[in-house]
């Protein structure tokens, strides 16, 4: 017979739920450290503070704003952004780009994506590199590749072929994210990550196109800068994100990460249709029921302070694109959370409103694509003063690739800057390319 158990607290009512509304994602960051800081300062440990996401691409901004600010945090179940490997893998390029001695870089790529070069290919060019007194992209931009045997010459060309174009990119003084966008396409680094079309692909993309941001925004702080600079800031980084003071540490993860664990404080961010619940999944009733269940955990993690936040504009390789709310907030009854208008546009705070914002002005679309845009007063760095590609492609239509040649598109899933291909060449072979690195020849 079971003990019958009566339940009980005598913790009374707790602050109310906050959901806030900022400009953009480094306006969310800044005020969520606001908020971290202001916490620590009332008694809180950062140990018992949690920032929770929907993918780890989101946590490069925080963790920056964080360092810059000396909060120490940790990264739970993660490792820090400079740390993954495709950030790795692009920067590497960029060294080498900046730096032609540094072998290191190239060792990592000069076989990524995969081009038939292995150890024996790495060991023919480090003796023609030893012949000419010079590192080994210097030797194959050098009429390096005609020294070396047959077999490795078709790889080699390639990737002496696409530091000339970058190197060419760089003297005419174009931006660094436009290098970065040009490497992916010459090189077929994001053909290879879309082409393996796993969720851990996709996390891969998301890291990327995270990268493109960061230095977008580097760009614009430092216009007069060189790209070398911002490769030490990030070396810098590294360094410092080892943080021994685990209770002191704010704890920053994913909430596929944060599932059993509570926090007195915790800091739900990017709650926007397109990231919770994923673009990915829109067509999916189930999979949306999911992320529903999955934005449940996160909310439930909090035991005393649960601050929820979505932004208007977000930035993805480089542009600025606007952002709705998740649909997830639009069940959710008036009285169990307070709004905030944070967004502040053109240094103007918006008068609060005492109610509940009416939803209608930005209500989540239940199509497959969300085109309502925030009612706000137009920001002074709108999306249009940013270059963004328009592409558009339909089935059927013949395409030329750069290095696979003739092809007929076949099949297109996704869309906006998710938009997929898939492509039949004329040599029978199938790719799947994302649109907006799909390299076409015009």
């Amino acid at each position: 017979m079971r003990t019958v158990k009566k339940l009980w607290t005598d913790r009374g009512r707790g602050d109310s739920v906050t959901v806030s509304r900022y400009r953009d994602d480094r306006q969310e960051a800044d005020c969520v450290a606001d908020r971290i800081e202001e916490l620590i300062r009332q008694g809180m440990k950062g140990g018992a503070i949690a920032i929770l996401y929907r993918t780890n691409a989101q946590s490069r901004v925080f963790e920056e704003v964080l360092r810059r600010r000396k909060v120490p945090y940790i990264l739970v179940g993660g490792m820090s952004f400079y740390e993954r490997a495709e950030v790795k893998d692009c920067l590497a390029y960029l060294r080498l780009l900046v730096n032609r001695k540094d072998n290191v870089s190239f060792e990592r790529i000069y076989n990524l994506p995969a081009r038939g070069l292995g150890d024996k290919a790495w060991e023919a060019l480090a003796e023609v590199a030893a012949g000419k007194g010079g590192s080994l992209l210097e030797a194959l931009l050098d009429n390096g590749v005609e020294a070396l045997p047959q077999r490795y010459r078709q790889g080699y060309s390639e990737v002496r072929d696409i530091f000339s174009l970058l190197a060419d990119l760089e003297k005419n003084n174009e931006p660094p994210a436009t290098i970065v966008n040009e490497m992916l396409k010459l090189s077929g680094y994001m053909d290879m990550l879309v082409a393996d079309d796993s969720e851990e692909s996709a996390r891969r993309v998301d890291n990327i196109a995270e990268l493109g941001n960061a230095i977008t925004v580097w760009t614009t702080e430092h216009p007069d800068v060189p790209l070398a600079a911002f490769l030490e800031e990030v070396t810098l980084a590294a360094d410092v994100d080892t943080w021994d003071q685990k209770d002191e540490a704010v704890n920053m993860m994913t909430l596929h990460s944060a599932k059993g664990l509570e926090f007195r404080c915790v800091f739900l961010v990017g709650v926007e249709d397109g990231i919770i619940p994923s673009r990915q999944n829109f067509d999916d009733p189930e999979k949306i029921e999911e992320e529903r269940r999955l934005f449940y955990v996160g909310i439930t993690r909090a035991m005393q302070v649960l601050e929820c936040s979505h932004v208007d504009y977000r930035r993805r390789f480089g542009d600025v694109l606007p952002e709705i709310p998740s649909r997830f907030l639009e069940p959710i009854a008036q009285e169990l959370y307070t709004p905030r208008d944070k967004s502040n546009y053109f240094g103007v705070q918006p008068v609060l409103e005492k109610k509940r914002p009416d939803r209608r002005q930005y209500a989540p679309s239940r199509s497959a694509f969300p085109t309502r845009t925030p009612a706000a007063p137009k920001p002074s760095f709108a999306p249009e003063m940013y270059s963004q590609d328009t592409v558009e492609f339909r089935q059927g239509q013949q395409v030329r690739h750069k290095l696979y040649g003739p092809g007929r598109i076949v099949q297109i899933s996704g869309f906006g800057e998710d938009m997929k291909l898939s492509v039949l060449f004329s040599d029978g072979t199938r790719k799947k390319l994302m649109a907006k690195f799909a390299n076409f020849e015009s």
